[in-house]
């Protein structure tokens, strides 16, 4: 039984630390393709795409940590 207690907040931990590299590449992974439809379609000035994408990404981020927060607080 001492084993699962270890492994339980071993396993919390790891999954928290994975928190900004899934926010991380989500935006980067987002402006990358803002950047390719804006130079596609022209929108250079403000790029609109670009920004809309990596709004989109953080809430998508945002919403799938909160969601892990509440998997991780109900197994408690």
């Amino acid at each position: 039984m001492p084993e699962k207690s270890r492994k339980k907040p071993l396993s919390k931990y790891a999954s928290l630390a994975t928190i900004p590299f899934q926010i991380g590449s989500a935006v980067y992974i987002a402006s990358y393709f803002g950047k390719i439809l804006d130079l596609k379609y022209g929108f250079v000035s403000p790029p609109w795409m670009t920004l809309i994408f990596v709004l989109f990404a953080i809430g998508l981020s945002f919403y799938s940590i909160i969601k892990q927060l509440q998997r991780i607080n109900k197994n408690d």
